[in-house]
């Protein structure tokens, strides 16, 4: 069976902020980490789960 877990934008974007906060980075600063694949596990868990938001949350259109 599937859970689905329905959260609203300010969830989203509250989320969002605590995973960066997390990292102490700006969504820049850890784009271009990523870009030059200077990630830390920590790091690249963080930006995967950020792109997985956007992409659900339809962000990337």
């Amino acid at each position: 069976m599937t859970t689905v877990v329905e959260q609203t934008p300010e969830e989203l974007r509250a989320w969002r902020a605590r995973l960066l906060a997390e990292v102490r980075m700006t969504e820049d600063e850890l784009a271009e980490r990523a870009e030059n694949y200077q990630l830390t596990a920590e790091e690249s868990a963080v930006w995967n789960t950020l792109q997985g938001i956007e992409y659900l949350s339809g962000a990337g259109d």
